[in-house]
């Protein structure tokens, strides 16, 4: 889901900080379409994980009103970063809750099968890019735009204010970093 006008998030923001009720529906109708349509892209793109896209976006869905109540984002670009940022956290909760559980059948059922690979692989993952976004906090952004909530480059780079150069180099040494850490 694109916006119409890059901006037009932003202003709901602030309208809504202002006292504009009408508003801050329209942004956590936004943002709820927002994370539907990155459940839905990244469902295409993962294999055999035991966590449902619906089941993670309801979850940071509430999360995330809760986390907007709280931290009142001021831009679309800080909506977004908080969006990612729960996104990613939930998917990590889900995933240790989910590895928890199939640990504990396995040892009373010593039958069971082994934890999925997946399940195993995205958990990892998801720890590494909350280690990147300490180190490199800029790229981390860049990276969570686009490979979390599925914002093309020349999207991101108006979000951010930066060339698509410079979009594209810091997607890139993500890209790179995190390949580097999972060999």
């Amino acid at each position: 889901m694109q916006e119409t006008k890059l901006g037009e998030i932003t202003l709901d923001l602030q309208s809504w900080l202002n006292g504009n009720q009408a508003a801050g529906i329209r942004v956590f109708e936004n943002t709820y379409q927002r994370l539907i349509a990155v459940a839905n892209l990244q469902r295409d793109k993962v294999g055999d994980l035991t966590i449902t896209p619906t089941e993670v976006v309801h979850e940071a869905y509430s999360r995330l009103v809760d986390a907007i109540q709280t931290g009142k984002p001021k831009t679309s670009l800080d909506l977004y970063r908080l969006s990612a940022h729960v996104f990613r956290l939930t998917c990590i909760d889900y995933l240790r809750a989910k590895l928890a559980d199939k640990r504990d059948v396995r040892l009373a059922h010593s039958d069971q099968t082994e934890q999925s690979a997946e399940d195993v692989n995205m958990l990892h993952i998801l720890m590494l890019i909350e280690e990147f976004e300490t180190k490199f906090a800029r790229q981390a952004t860049i990276f969570q735009l686009t490979k979390v909530m599925g914002f093309s480059i020349e999207e991101t780079a108006k979000l951010t204010n930066n060339s698509k150069a410079t979009i594209s180099r810091d997607l890139n040494f993500a890209k790179h970093w995190l390949a580097s850490k999972l060999v």
